[in-house]
């Protein structure tokens, strides 16, 4: 089962999708009403504490539920804000064999996240700056049934970790990590201290929650990028810098793209397909309703 987020546009792609979308406006993508409802149940203190900070943008309703709103002018190439992970999977080995028996575990990102998520949880004191245990208080999650969806994979990971951490987090709480995983995590690229001379190699790509970046909604017409990444087994968290794509003016929604340069330049039907398989829901932009479809 794959927990990543399509890939995000990386910044020598910004300008080609720019030019291939320029005139459209920005706006976020839809999200149904119950989703939205649940959403705005989530804890108003928690999120206004997260988002105190950021001073260029604020949570704000939309017509779709929420989303982070300009407050400043921002030009393009602009820094909108930096950000900490609240929890990744770039997770420490020693961290890793304590979690979990089997080494294999740690070829897939989604185990380096929950072990990650466990140290954090328990205050580990090898893992500093991470979150305290209201890790995923505030993040969007989807109707209760989508869920049970995740009780298998959540069995099999829990089945899978020592068994004297399995008491600090349970199938339940491992099925709600992997859905706000699932609907919330951005892409981060994890890069080596010391790199092989003379040997190109792509760096590795993880994931990350970043609490006030999970809030920015999708559009087909992005005007804004960024970038996360973190050295492959350093304890401090993922750091991210959302920048504008554009010129962004007070009040206007702050948008990115969920999908690669590559989807932005298919046609709607073929973006909407992808976005409605892999995020669940229709995207309802202004350059879809545009075209039409």
């Amino acid at each position: 089962m794959a927990f990543f987020r399509v890939s995000q546009l990386k910044v020598d792609s910004c300008v080609r999708v720019a030019s291939a979308v320029f005139g459209f406006s920005i706006a976020s993508a839809y999200r149904t009403k119950g989703c939205c409802e649940q959403e705005q149940s989530l804890s108003k203190s928690t999120a206004d504490t997260r988002l105190a900070a950021l001073g260029s943008c604020a949570c704000r309703p939309t017509g779709t539920g929420r989303g982070l709103i300009a407050l400043t002018h921002l030009n393009a190439g602009e820094v909108v804000f930096k950000e900490r992970a609240i929890v990744d999977s770039n997770c420490p080995t020693d961290v890793m064999e304590r979690t979990f028996d089997d080494p294999a575990c740690r070829k897939d990102p989604i185990w380096g996240l929950v072990a990650s998520y466990i140290a954090a949880k328990t205050c580990d004191t090898q893992l500093p700056g991470r979150s305290p245990p209201v890790i995923l208080d505030g993040f969007y999650r989807a109707t209760a049934t989508m869920q049970s969806s995740y009780e298998e994979h959540a069995r099999h990971i829990h089945g899978a970790m020592k068994e004297e951490m399995k008491s600090f987090a349970d199938v339940e709480e491992l099925k709600d990590l992997l859905m706000v995983t699932r609907l919330d995590a951005h892409n981060i690229t994890i890069a080596r201290e010391l790199a092989p001379q003379n040997l190109i190699r792509l760096p590795p790509v993880g994931l990350g929650l970043f609490y006030a970046l999970h809030i920015a909604n999708h559009s087909c017409s992005p005007n804004a990028f960024f970038t996360a990444s973190c050295v492959a087994g350093q304890s401090s968290p993922a750091e991210m810098t959302l920048r504008a794509l554009r010129t962004i003016r007070p009040g206007e929604e702050i948008c990115i793209s969920y999908v690669d340069g590559s989807t932005l330049f298919q046609s709607c039907v073929q973006r909407k397909a992808t976005l409605e398989k892999t995020f669940g829901f229709v995207c309802k932009c202004p350059r879809c309703l545009s075209e039409g479809i």
